[in-house]
């Protein structure tokens, strides 16, 4: 049986407010270190906001990475201390202009676990209502 993955070091080589670069060093089984990056970026959510029993909210977003407008689900970083439904709810009042009188807390999963620590927490809302004209529905 090889030898477990051995971590040797861990240094934040970036930070700027809830984002941190990090390099951790690891002994891999065959006895090679390595160095990988690591973006830590905190607790995140996803917010699938049911607006009918077939419909769900969607934002429509510039991002620079793309650099073009991007359809996507509500959603975003907690602030500190903050649950994960709590930042759900508020990233759904804060992008979209609504408000969900039910919350269900789905999984949690790393969306690109090899590079990056974000383990998204996506939120089934239920009964979801606005007076947003800014939002759109997808079937």
């Amino acid at each position: 049986m090889p030898a477990p993955w051995t971590a040797l070091a861990s240094s934040i080589r970036w930070s700027q407010g809830k984002l941190s670069l990090r390099e951790d060093g690891w002994r891999l089984p065959d006895g090679r270190q390595r160095v990988y990056p690591v973006l830590a970026v905190g607790i995140t959510v996803g917010v699938l906001g049911f607006v009918e029993p077939d419909r769900v909210v969607l934002v429509r977003q510039f991002r620079h990475l793309a650099r073009a407008q991007s359809w996507e689900l509500p959603g975003g970083g907690a602030l500190a201390g903050e649950a994960p439904e709590v930042a759900a709810q508020r990233e759904l009042r804060e992008e979209a202009g609504y408000r969900a009188e039910e919350l269900t807390f789905l999984t949690r999963f790393w969306p690109s676990n090899a590079t990056s620590r974000a383990a998204s927490r996506p939120i089934r809302c239920r009964r979801t209502t606005t007076s947003s004209s800014s939002a759109r529905w997808c079937r």
